[in-house]
């Protein structure tokens, strides 16, 4: 069963959330909003959305530097940040750009170009996703969703040991761990 996509509406323009809010969800995506930088971060902590669709100009805290803070937080890794603002200089746009973001769509927002882009998106989020469940390394197959490790097509182990892998991700390196049992 696939999962909703999930995004989260930061704006402190309550119009312009409600109109985002009503779009997105008649496209069937599951939608939050919040209203500044603070309430975004608590937010996106525990709604752990795919895209964050953020203003740069809010009270208490910005855009700017909300998305720089979400950036470090290790469970929103794989997490997309698209600004949508009315400040269309060059600067603003480059630090956007410079604190992680991976859109910016200038005010006003065409709702059918923002849907196609965040479909765009979300179907590059989910091939990924859809990789990350089978690893292979050389001759060594990891599927974790079967909870197998595989070498040349035979059961390699189901140990105690740990296996860590790493590979690279947009923001670093991502670690994974799998306990197996020995097959005796």
């Amino acid at each position: 069963m696939r999962k909703i996509p999930k995004i989260l509406v930061v704006d402190d323009d309550p119009d312009i959330v409600e109109i985002l809010r009503y779009n997105l969800s008649l496209a069937g995506y599951e939608v939050k909003s919040a209203s500044n930088g603070k309430e975004c971060i608590k937010k996106a902590k525990l709604f752990l959305p795919q895209i964050i669709l953020l203003d740069v100009m809010m009270p208490e805290m910005d855009g700017i530097e909300a998305c720089s803070l979400l950036q470090k937080i290790p469970s929103l890794v794989n997490t997309r940040v698209i600004f949508l603002s009315a400040r269309n200089e060059e600067y603003t746009q480059l630090s956007a750009f410079d604190a992680g973001a991976d859109d910016y769509i200038s005010k006003p927002v065409k709702p059918k170009i923002l849907l196609k882009k965040i479909t765009s998106i979300i179907k590059r989020i989910n091939a990924v996703n859809k990789d990350e469940d089978i690893i292979k390394l050389d001759n060594i197959i990891i599927d974790r969703n079967k909870f197998l490790i595989l070498q040349n097509s035979h059961l390699l182990c189901l140990s105690l040991s740990l296996i860590h892998i790493s590979e690279p991700t947009r923001l670093g390196m991502i670690s994974y761990a799998v306990f197996c049992l020995k097959k005796k």
